[in-house]
């Protein structure tokens, strides 16, 4: 289907909250609020090609790349110059390295056998890691590939499956977490493809199963934040204190803010109810993005389980909560969030309400928050919103429901400017998918 513009005459009919700008209790200094990095020009995958992307709409200008399969897990390499996207559901894993500034596919490189391939990490001019997956009894290993060859020059099994991944100093930092519910695990991978490891036995998460009557499965994640000019990360996970580890010795410290971590949340897109199977639910999930200048940002969802009459499951948000690293200290900054987004300047919280017994979705719209932590807008009164981009003062939103299409909405004034009737791309930012 080709994108439209429907006329922003329509769309400007929706709900747009001013709210004023004054500081918000308790937040402290300013928040630094930087987006990841975004390419000149804008790329992004749309219906399973890379295109270069309108800036102010999201709507692909030119020709694009045909990635097919190749389209989920990707890497820019250190300059930015080439892309390398990874491919394994066939016989043999295979990477695509692509040039950025033709679109052009430059040639294939083969991995070895298939593997379930999770994250790729362009990290030096000549060197992949990937990280891998096996079930049955569920593994991960970590492996470092020569790009030009396709040589495995070092590969490291790790306990845990995949949940998480940062950068910080050169190296590439991971959160597993074990498929039965225990203590989750944290590794840190050189650009030499050594692995260090430890357990931080007091955050905990995996999969429990109830005892009769009411046997059902309960699934936690936990979230990983970097700090990555200061080598520390940050774990959370529900009901647990915030664990703090030295990336460089691996030192643990462990950390209950003046509020509870239980107020914070799970993310929908991780793990949905509807995926799961029969008699099985997310309990709880945990997100984190580092703020900068000592500063997580926490959010999610809650879920519940009945079995009084059938299986029943429900979520809600848990809640955006700031926490100050330095003291400490946190505060609930959106109860109604299960995702938190960075643009510049600004903090954008949406959430929702899921109900299996109705199968579905209810929203509480779109809010922004200032640098001093103050709400500036509410936005589209209560849409049950399941995708968000930014780039630069615009958010691209996608609501829940049968039809692709996006909203394209002023972070400035509010304004719904126009829709357009296709599916939302995925902008490419930062080092690559999974950070």
């Amino acid at each position: 289907m080709n994108a439209r513009m429907i006329p922003a005459a329509v769309a400007a009919l929706a709900l747009v909250t001013f709210v004023g700008s004054g500081q918000s209790e308790g937040i402290g200094r300013p928040l630094l609020l930087r987006p990841a990095t975004v390419t000149n020009p804008l790329l992004g995958v749309r219906d399973g090609s890379l295109v270069r992307l309108k800036p102010g709409t999201l709507i692909p200008k030119g020709r694009g790349l045909l990635l097919g399969a190749y389209s989920g897990v990707w890497s820019f390499s250190p300059d930015r110059r080439q892309l390398v996207f990874v491919r394994s559901d066939g016989a043999q894993a295979t990477a695509r390295f692509v040039d950025v500034s033709t679109l052009r596919s430059l040639r294939d490189l083969a991995l070895g056998p298939s593997a379930n391939i999770a994250l790729v990490d362009w990290v030096a001019p000549e060197r992949l890691l990937t990280v891998d997956y096996s079930c049955c009894p569920q593994a991960s290993t970590v492996s470092l590939v020569d790009a030009v060859s396709g040589t495995v020059l070092a590969r490291n099994a790790v306990e845990g499956d995949f949940v998480g991944a940062g950068r910080a100093q050169g190296t590439l930092v991971l959160l597993l977490q074990p498929q039965s519910f225990g203590p989750v695990r944290i590794a840190v991978v050189g650009s030499d493809g050594t692995l260090r490891s430890a357990a931080l036995d007091q955050v905990r998460a995996g999969v429990t199963k109830t005892a009769a009557p009411q046997a059902y499965t309960q699934v936690d994640l936990a979230g990983l934040a970097v700090d990555p000019s200061a080598g520390r990360a940050y774990v959370v996970a529900a009901n647990d204190p915030v664990a703090e580890v030295d990336l460089r010795t691996l030192a643990v410290g462990y950390h209950t803010p003046s509020r509870p971590v239980s107020l914070l949340g799970r993310l929908h897109d991780w793990l949905e109810p509807a995926a799961l199977a029969k008699e099985a639910y997310v309990r709880s999930i945990r997100r984190a993005v580092y703020l900068g200048d000592g500063r997580l940002a926490v959010f999610g969802q809650n879920g519940t389980a009945d079995q009084t009459s059938g299986f029943r499951v429900r979520t809600k948000p848990s809640g955006l909560t700031v926490i100050d690293t330095a003291a400490w200290t946190s505060r609930v900054l959106d109860p109604r969030s299960t995702v938190a987004v960075v643009a510049r300047g600004k903090l954008l919280s949406y959430g929702w309400k899921w109900d299996s017994l109705t199968q579905a979705e209810t929203g509480n719209g779109l809010r922004v928050y200032g640098e001093d932590g103050s709400l500036r807008l509410q936005l589209l009164a209560r849409a049950a919103i399941s995708e968000l981009e930014v780039v630069g003062a615009r958010a691209f939103v996608r609501r829940y429901g049968p039809y692709e299409a996006y909203s394209i909405v002023s972070l400035t004034s509010g304004r719904v400017l126009g829709n357009v009737d296709h599916e939302l791309p995925l902008v490419l930012r930062g080092a690559g998918s999974g950070f």
